[in-house]
């Protein structure tokens, strides 16, 4: 009972802008539905609970050709503070700067992923400021998982996401509803084909593809949706 307190405790927060930005190659090539996989150092800017399954150091490096979305730069760090810990720099027109933790929570013997990113960001519009991201990932089943996120306590502007990811055989498919002022759908498809992951989304209203391939432990994405070009690697 006390934990699930503390988690309806962890997720009663606001959302603001800059939690929803477009940032990294491979979320993009799935349209930016994310939220219920984030499975990679991006988890701190979708959803921060996908840190409890990261196991290892991981370094994410992406770069965006565009000015509606952000450059991305973070790392994340196993088994610290009885969870793993990560940081990130997003660097467009405003920046910001993640420090984020997750870890399993064990509920009725389910294992939930919980957790939180607290960002510090420069806006163009807003100054300076200071805010609370926080998320859960519950697996519904083996092959599929729900993803849910609120953040920012600390400002007025509100939101929400919920994600859900289905693997099937090679196929992997995400959904996520987001409501930041309106509401906006997305939904994604990778297809693992030899030795490259090809990838296809809907990003709300616009189309996006992407494509990845693995050398000696060093993934390579690229992606691109219109107008918007991302390339990136982690390692």
């Amino acid at each position: 009972m006390r934990q699930v307190i503390l988690i309806i405790l962890f997720s009663l927060q606001g959302f603001c802008e800059f939690t929803l930005p477009s940032a990294g190659a491979k979320p993009q090539g799935l349209g930016n539905a994310f939220i219920g996989l984030s499975l990679s150092p991006y988890a701190m800017v979708f959803n921060p609970a996908g840190l409890a399954s990261i196991t290892s150091y991981e370094l994410s490096f992406s770069y965006t050709g565009s000015d509606s979305s952000y450059d991305f730069l973070g790392i994340t760090i196993p088994e610290k503070m009885k969870g793993n810990c990560g940081f990130a720099v997003l660097s467009r027109e405003n920046k910001a700067f993640y420090f984020s933790y997750g870890k399993f929570l064990k509920i009725r013997n389910k294992s939930i992923s919980a957790g939180t990113s607290i960002k510090l960001f420069k806006s163009k519009d807003d100054g300076k400021g200071f805010g609370i991201d926080n998320g859960i990932l519950y697996p519904l089943r083996d092959n599929l998982t729900f993803g849910f996120v609120l953040g920012n306590l600390f400002r007025n502007d509100f939101g929400y996401g919920f994600g859900l990811s289905f693997k099937i055989k090679d196929y992997l498919f995400t959904l996520d509803l987001k409501e930041r002022e309106k509401s906006s759908l997305h939904f994604g498809l990778e297809k693992k084909m030899k030795k490259f992951l090809v990838r296809g989304g809907i990003d709300d209203k616009s189309l996006s593809l992407g494509i990845s391939r693995c050398f000696s432990g060093i993934d390579i994405d690229l992606s691109i949706s219109p107008f918007i070009l991302s390339a990136g690697f982690e390692y």
